[in-house]
């Protein structure tokens, strides 16, 4: 994340480390094997030649600002980027690792797409499984896991081909492509979309598609202003009138029933929600709901109202303006993502990574 630019510094300065210092220290401490993939790093080493303590404490000192974390190999095997490397008497075996919060998540079929926006996905598992030398039963767990996925997501089980006997070999690009061809974005709003897209086929222009359907618009739409809004259900932000403190709540219910209840609990000085018990305590007042409420997004009960729900409250946590459960909030990786365009005087801390877990006998690191 950050400037566009980020990803290529952090290349060429990775790149410049390997040729000036990682390269003198790796023949130093007799490493067999080095692979590196952006910043996932796999190295191969006896354990009789190489003393791997010494050669992780030269890493750290090849610069202060260089964070590394440590994966061991243990029972033999190691996860490397998507692929899990088992380590046999007489040979290595290969699996495809899927982290455990991993889902079967992919663009559904009903879904306004693209078609190789929706196949790419499955393409791309499908061209994982052929080109890998998995195991025979990695190659039953991958077909299986497609097979899920496939049906999970409405499409049709005739998109998983059986296993290619030949593997896929690399075809050179045609010199004669044109490199006077731009690119332009068209938003894609459903099939009648290529009817449009087709007349530039034979122009100058390469059409890339582009949808409205993105996590931001999902959880930071606002609705407009409307003389029903309040009869809606949704996620609301209620302000308190004399500090501005907010309170993000949900409701299945239309708004208005929910802003009543709010005001009963207030007279009634039952402090049934934090938004009425800081009313209470600080002996503050209400107001009329077009002053004191505020429709964030409108949505019925279910796991979309939660997600956004939780978006807007980490949204007002950052501020340190939010009158919710703090100890309900918890570091985001999204939220982060989508809030960085926004001021945080407190920003939330990130969970701390577990410290690596030493074993006896090593040969593959991570």
């Amino acid at each position: 994340m950050g400037a566009p630019t980020s990803a290529l510094f952090s290349e060429v300065y990775l790149q410049y480390l390997e040729d000036s210092t990682i390269s003198l220290l790796l023949s130093k401490n007799n490493v067999i094997n080095y692979f590196r993939y952006v910043d996932d790093i796999l190295i191969v080493y006896k354990p009789s030649t190489t003393n791997i303590h010494k050669l992780f404490q030269e890493f750290y000192d090849i610069h202060s600002s260089l964070q590394l974390t440590i994966e061991t190999e243990q029972n033999n095997s190691i996860n490397f980027l998507d692929l899990s490397i088992l380590k046999l008497p007489d040979r290595l075996s290969y699996s495809i690792y899927r982290k455990p919060t991993t889902t079967d998540s992919i663009i559904p079929h009903d879904s306004c797409h693209p078609t190789h926006h929706k196949l790419s996905a499955i393409h791309h598992m499908i061209q994982r499984r052929d080109t890998y030398q998995l195991n025979p039963l990695a190659l039953q767990i991958a077909n299986t896991t497609i097979h899920h996925t496939l049906q999970n997501n409405g499409y049709s089980t005739t998109l998983l081909k059986p296993p290619s006997t030949t593997r896929p070999t690399s075809t050179k690009q045609s010199t004669n492509h044109k490199t006077d061809k731009k690119w332009a974005r068209y938003t894609y709003v459903g099939p009648e979309t290529r009817c449009i897209t087709n007349l530039f086929r034979n122009s100058t222009l390469n059409i890339a598609f582009s949808t409205h359907n993105t996590l931001q618009k999902l959880l930071s739409n606002h609705p407009p202003t409307t003389t029903n809004q309040f009869n809606k259900s949704g996620i609301y932000q209620l302000t308190c009138p004399d500090c501005s403190k907010v309170y993000v709540g949900q409701t299945g219910r239309s708004f208005s029933t929910r802003y009543k209840e709010h005001f009963r609990d207030y007279t009634n000085l039952d402090p049934k929600s934090k938004f009425t018990e800081h009313l209470i305590q600080s002996q503050h007042s209400f107001g009329p709901i077009n002053n004191v409420m505020k429709p964030l997004h409108f949505t019925s009960k279910g796991r979309h109202m939660n997600t956004i729900e939780r978006y807007h409250i980490y949204k007002e946590t950052y501020k340190n303006n939010q009158l919710n459960d703090r100890h309900t909030v918890q570091p985001n990786a999204i939220f982060e993502t989508l809030l960085r365009i926004h001021p945080r005087p407190t920003p939330l801390q990130p969970h701390s990574h577990p410290s690596p877990i030493k074993t006896d006998r090593h040969q593959m690191i991570h």
